[in-house]
């Protein structure tokens, strides 16, 4: 962290004044204790004791040449006192009464180990200098007997006046100069305190306080040979600080400008100690605190506390800032302590997309950890070990990099390169907010990597984490906040050569324009790759000196999407990313599939308005999905994904709960699973069930394996299947009044097959078996197909409604067809059956075509016969007072029907046999073997061809009425029980219920009348015979012979087609 190297040094800086006081008050002592005293001067009384050597002398001076001014006493060959570790420089001492002892002035030198020394040189040696021109006064436990040498027991003493302290630069440029001042330093056997001010410096580093105090611990007893009364130092502390700037050259506690790489919100926690590079000197520090400053000695350890600021000066820029309660700088080696970090059972999921059994994730079980404990060492140690911060919050902020750190506690170790970030009563959850991203948990710890550029990271839920979004096609706009929660944990670790990111209990993102995604657990991989390797959309995101792309998802347990147009629910998800370079707006197709760009899902964000789309707010589509296990495959190309392959399983079904139209029938899927290859635009989709269903925009389609290639356009279900379709009633079916207009929907039909059904966007064939029905016809054949007016576009399918129609319509094999009619009651009014060959209709042109031999029949229950082999739908009558009688028809022919819809026409040709006569129930066929057989109102036809036509009109009240016109032509012979009649042309109209037989021109028409008896019989020749059944009367033009007598027919042979 960017603050540890400054009060690092600001701490030696304070070492430096301890240990030089140690050094006078368990070096100076120590020497004055024991004797003999070496004395330098000649006039100071005689002791016996070796003197330097001249070169040890000349060597000593020219190093306290360098560390004085020309002119100072301490050059002038003052008395010395030499130890392994410094020197004691006296101008004069004095003993005074009562045990104590005046050196006035004095200067300890003391020597500490300096930068490591080449190969064949001697080691260097850095001075530490104290200066007190005032000198000092020691106090004993007894009067002084220099003669003899006899001290006493050292008490305490005082420093007088002011009291410098200072070491020059270990090498040029080292910026590591030290200068302490202060004045009037007291000591006793406790403590060494002055109430003065005291200013230091350390480089370009710099402070001021008051009120100093040293505590010293007592002497270890039963130390033999010593009489020092000091132990050891306890503790050193300034009782008020109020400056402490600090100039940092690398490292620091608030985030660089350069922008760093994060998956959550940054702290702004520096590089790994080992990673870190060197860097060009940070704006300084200044540091401030209400309460003291301590170091504690045997705890190694700087303590600062009460209101702690410490603030980072830019110019013209707003401060960064770190405030707290406590400081704490530890020394001392760190026992290490269990870390929620220390988690290696990541999750784990198949590296290879859509894998038939995905890993499951391997369980988790770890704990918060409350921090690392200073183990006791016996030296001060050099490196900052633990930084801990405490407070009611500590707040960490930097306005200009966005960031602020709110928390109870803040522990960094920088050995470990980790950092905890914790909580307390008062603070019961932690904050990180870093530009738009924000960070709240209870509980975090981020541990930095030596080897990448993101390490460990643990946040105890429950938790969120909020990052905003700007569009980038609308940076004007406000920014949408992108936010997930958990309420386990998040964890994000190295596993091989990836990260993997981990929302466990509850993990839930939100979107405010894509929606709501939640699971129990969520899991994401992804790869850290060079600015090189990523597109410059992705590095610009990023930072300059990360990317990082998603690998793959794993979700499980209750995963749920709700977004404007998806829902989606599963028990597991997943997901594997592709990366691929960023494609133009033309691409050539890939190796092994369709273009990408086919494929291509919406970008995040609204799309910029189209001409002719549908207007803010309208409605759009959306779907429901539900499954047990979903897995997709997605392309990143560039910076849009692209969904290459999707599969589902278990009970997968998939609904259309909003349609784009209101009128549009929903969309619907069910199946056991469902996949998806090849994108979204040029898929190839199964769906397998017992059975599968598909349905959209009416069209439905039930199978063992439906298949779907979008590409080539083409669907298909090998085996039995079923197809609903709507019946497109314009074509097959007009109303009553040709001006009135339908009030009903076109009737669904079910078709059902048991061989295979093929489409290829513009024609359907179904074979084995066919059964088409709907709620009044029932169709079956070999082989059904029908061609539409034009192609359906399968890229449109689940958006637009086809506006096509039926083309041609045909069933061929041993056709079967059935229609019941009914009135506006639901009382039936007609029963219509079909055998014939093959049936084909024209829907474009409006006609149809029934190849022979085969047969039509119509039962209905007024006298008017209808003939529609295609089901046409019977005019419905006046509610009946009662019941009314049936009438029967059947027509066999050995040729063909030609049919047209429109005009409700029907042609049946070559040796056509129409019969007529009632019946007494629907199911019930009237047939004749013989005249008597036909009863009173039965009738018998055959010719070469005959022409039913259904008349449509409205009475004066407005009532719709039908009837039915007939025309037979063609060796024509009608026969009934009391008539028989051969001509070249027949008519009948129900409507005045006439008959009209005619000759053909060349022949004329023939008439046979008998009575009831049969005995005998009239007969008639005419051009023309009209017979009305109402009134039973028969008008004759053109008559040639009349036999009114009923002379047997004038010896004529009577035709007859039943026998007699």
């Amino acid at each position: 962290m960017h603050i540890l190297l400054a009060i690092r040094r600001f701490g030696a800086a304070w070492a430096v004044m301890v240990l030089l006081y140690g050094a006078y008050a368990f070096g100076v002592a120590p020497l004055l204790e024991e004797p003999p005293l070496v004395i330098s001067k000649e006039t100071d009384p005689p002791i016996e004791r070796p003197r330097p050597s001249e070169s040890a002398i000349g060597l000593r001076n020219q190093e306290l040449a360098k560390l004085f001014e020309p002119g100072s006493w301490e050059l002038d060959n003052p008395k010395t006192l030499e130890t392994e570790h410094g020197l004691v420089l006296i101008k004069d001492y004095k003993n005074l009464s009562d045990g104590r002892l005046e050196l006035k002035p004095c200067t300890l030198v003391f020597y500490m180990e300096g930068a490591p020394a080449a190969p064949g040189q001697a080691p260097t040696r850095r001075p530490l200098v104290m200066r007190v021109p005032e000198g000092a006064v020691l106090q004993f436990d007894e009067p002084l007997d220099l003669a003899s040498a006899q001290f006493g027991k050292l008490l305490g003493g005082r420093l007088d006046g002011d009291i410098t302290i200072f070491s020059p630069p270990s090498a040029p440029g080292a910026h590591d100069n030290i200068r302490i001042a202060t004045r009037n330093l007291q000591i006793d056997y406790e403590r060494a305190f002055t109430p003065h001010d005291v200013e230091f410096q350390y480089g370009k580093s710099f402070g001021r306080g008051r009120d100093l105090t040293i505590r010293l611990l007592p002497s270890a007893k039963g130390t033999a040979g010593t009489k020092a009364a000091f132990g050891g130092l306890k503790s050193l502390e300034l009782a008020r600080l109020d400056r402490l700037h600090l100039e940092t050259s690398s490292g620091g506690l608030f985030p660089s400008d350069a922008k760093p790489a994060s998956v959550v919100p940054s702290t702004g926690i520096a590089q790994h100690p080992s990673r870190a590079a060197e860097k060009p000197a940070d704006p300084p520090l200044e540091v401030r605190c209400q309460g003291p400053l301590r170091f504690d000695f045997l705890e190694r350890r700087i303590e600062l506390v009460d209101r702690v600021e410490v603030v980072r000066v830019r110019p013209l820029e707003p401060e960064d800032r770190l405030t707290c309660e406590l400081l704490l700088l530890d020394f001392s080696e760190v026992v290490p302590v269990a870390s929620a970090l220390v988690e290696e059972s990541a999750p784990t999921m198949n590296r290879e997309p859509l894998a038939e059994n995905a890993a499951g994730l391997q369980p988790t079980d770890t704990a918060a950890s409350p921090g690392a404990t200073p183990k006791k060492s016996s030296s001060m140690s050099q490196q900052l070990e633990r930084f801990f911060a405490s407070g009611r919050p500590v707040i960490l902020e930097s306005p200009v990099t966005g960031t602020v750190v709110t928390a109870a506690e803040l522990e960094y170790l920088p050995a470990a390169g980790r950092v905890a970030v914790r909580p307390d009563r008062s603070t019961p959850s932690v904050t990180l907010r870093h530009l738009g991203n924000q960070l709240d948990a209870v509980q975090v710890e981020y541990e930095l990597s030596p080897t990448r550029q993101i390490g460990r990271l643990w946040a105890k839920g429950p938790g969120r984490v909020k990052r905003e979004i700007v569009d980038p096609r609308a940076p004007q706009t406000p920014p949408r906040a992108l936010c997930a929660y958990w309420q386990t944990e998040l964890r994000l670790r190295p596993q091989e050569n990836q990260h993997v990111l981990s929302l466990m209990g509850g993990a839930r993102l939100e979107d405010p324009l894509m929606g709501m995604f939640q699971s129990d657990e969520l899991h994401l991989w992804m790869f850290e790759v060079a600015p090189a390797e990523a597109t410059p959309t992705q590095a610009k995101q990023a930072g300059p000196s990360l990317t990082l792309m998603p690998d793959r998802i794993l979700a499980s347990g209750n995963v749920t999407l709700v977004s404007p147009q998806l829902d989606a629910h599963t028990k597991r998800l997943e997901c594997w990313f592709a990366q691929d370079v960023p494609l133009p707006k033309t691409v050539a197709p890939p190796p092994h599939g369709g273009p990408i760009a086919d494929g291509r899902m919406p970008p995040i964000g609204p799309e910029p308005p189209v001409p002719g789309a549908a207007p803010p707010g309208a409605v759009l589509q959306k779907f429901r999905v539900r499954g047990e296990l979903v897995q997709a495959q997605v392309r990143m190309a560039g910076e849009e994904p692209l969904l290459e392959d999707l599969a589902l399983q278990g009970n997968v079904e998939l609904d259309e709960v909003a349609t784009a139209k209101p009128d549009d029938v929903p969309m619907k899927l069910r199946g056991d699973a469902v996949q998806l290859r090849g994108g979204l635009e040029r898929a190839k989709l199964e769906v397998m069930g017992r059975p599968a269903s598909v349905s959209a925009r009416g069209l439905s389609l039930v199978g063992g394996v439906i298949h779907f290639d979008r590409a080539v356009g083409r669907m298909w279900i090998d085996g039995p299947g079923k197809a609903t379709m709507p019946m497109p009633q314009s074509k097959l079916g007009a109303p009553v009044d040709p001006m009135a207009e339908a009030s009903e929907k076109p009737e669904p039909v079910d078709v059902t097959w048991q061989e295979n059904m093929t489409f290829d966007g513009t024609r359907v064939t179904m074979r084995g078996a066919v059964e088409a029905r709907t709620n009044v016809v029932l169709a079956t054949g070999a082989t059904l197909t029908a061609d539409l007016t034009e192609p359906i576009d399968f890229q449109q399918l689940t958006t637009n409604k086809f506006s096509g129609d039926l083309r041609e319509l045909s069933l061929d094999g041993n056709v079967y067809v059935e229609h019941y009619g009914f009135d506006e009651y639901g009382q039936q009014t007609s029963l219509e059956r079909l055998r014939t060959r093959k049936v084909t209709a024209n829907m474009v042109e409006g006609k149809f075509r029934a190849d022979g031999p085969g047969w039509v029949s119509s039962t209905r229950e007024q006298s008017s016969i209808t003939v529609d082999p295609m089901g046409a739908a019977a005019v419905p009558p006046p509610a009946p007072a009662g019941k009314s009688p049936l009438a029967f028809i059947r027509v066999d022919y050995e040729g063909q029907i030609d049919g047209e819809f429109a005009r409700r026409q029907v042609k049946f040709s070559r040796k056509v046999r129409a019969i007529y006569g009632p019946v007494t129930a629907w199911d019930q066929q009237f047939d004749a073997k013989s005249v008597e057989q036909l009863g009173d109102r039965g009738v018998l036809l055959t010719s070469d061809e005959l022409t039913t036509t259904e008349m449509l009109a409205r009475s004066s009240t407005g009532t719709p009425i039908s009837w039915i016109e007939l025309l037979a032509s063609g060796n024509v012979i009608v026969e009934g029980k009391q008539f028989t009649a051969r001509a070249g042309r027949i008519s009948y109209t129900s409507e005045k219920e006439l008959l009209i037989v005619e000759g053909s021109g060349r022949s004329d028409a023939e008439w046979w009348w008998r009575e009831d008896t049969g005995l005998r019989t009239a007969y008639n020749v005419a051009r023309k015979f009209m017979y009305s059944r109402k009134t039973d009367f028969l008008d004759v033009e053109g008559g040639k012979v009349l036999d009114v007598q009923q002379l047997q027919g004038a010896g004529k042979e009577i035709p007859s087609i039943l026998r007699r």
